[in-house]
C-alpha cells in the first residue's frame, strides 16, 4: 500500500513534527510553582432592604368558664432587618373573636420588646389596641418601628374579652393575628 501525501499535507506534518522538537515545554511537568484562587461574596442590593417576619405557631385554649378575661400568654416573634433606614413591625386582627358569624368576642393586642439590637433602635409606636365589635371596629392593631438595620424580638399578648360569661355561647371562638414588616 502507498500512502500518497499533497505537499499542503506535507507541510503540515512538517510543521506539526517542528512544533514539537522545538517546545519540549508542553512535555514536561514543572518541578514548582504556585496559583491563587479568589472568593468573593457579593449582597445584591436590595431596594430597602430585606426584611423578615417569623411568627410562632397556633394556639388553643379551653376557657375558664368565668367573667374573667382569659390571655394566650406571650408569644414571641421575631424579626430581622438590614434595611438601612430601619423598618415598621404591625400586628393586626382580622376580626374580633368570632364563633360562626353572629356570636363575638373583642380582641385585645398588647406589645413590648423582648430584645434588641441596640444600633436599630427599635420603639413601640402603638403598645395596646383593643377590637370593638358592636360598634364595628374589627381590627385592633399594635405597631414597633426602628431607625436603622437590626433584628428584634416582641412580646405579643393576645387576650380574649370574656365579658358576660352567662351570654357566651358554646363553641370555637377565632381570630387571627398577622404580623407584617415593611422596611423604612
Amino acid at each position: 500500500m502507498v500512502l500518497h501525501t499533497t505537499d499542503r499535507q506535507w507541510r503540515c506534518i512538517m510543521h506539526c513534527a517542528i512544533v514539537l522538537i522545538c517546545c519540549p515545554c508542553f512535555a514536561f511537568a514543572q518541578s514548582s510553582g504556585s496559583d491563587s484562587m479568589g472568593f468573593s461574596l457579593q449582597n445584591p442590593t436590595i431596594v430597602g432592604g430585606r426584611v423578615q417576619i417569623n411568627g410562632p405557631p397556633n394556639i388553643t385554649l379551653h376557657h375558664h368558664q368565668r367573667d374573667d378575661d382569659l390571655n394566650f400568654g406571650t408569644q414571641q416573634w421575631s424579626v430581622i432587618c438590614n434595611a438601612n433606614r430601619g423598618a415598621e413591625v404591625r400586628f393586626r386582627t382580622q376580626f374580633a373573636f368570632r364563633n360562626g358569624n353572629n356570636h363575638q368576642r373583642d380582641a385585645k393586642l398588647d406589645l413590648s420588646i423582648a430584645r434588641s439590637d441596640p444600633a436599630a433602635n427599635w420603639t413601640v409606636t402603638q403598645a395596646s389596641d383593643v377590637t370593638d365589635y358592636i360598634n364595628r371596629d374589627r381590627e385592633a392593631v399594635v405597631t414597633a418601628e426602628s431607625d436603622a438595620a437590626g433584628n428584634a424580638t416582641f412580646n405579643l399578648n393576645v387576650t380574649f374579652i370574656t365579658g358576660n360569661f352567662s351570654t357566651l355561647r358554646s363553641g370555637t371562638y377565632r381570630t387571627t393575628v398577622f404580623g407584617t414588616i415593611t422596611a423604612n
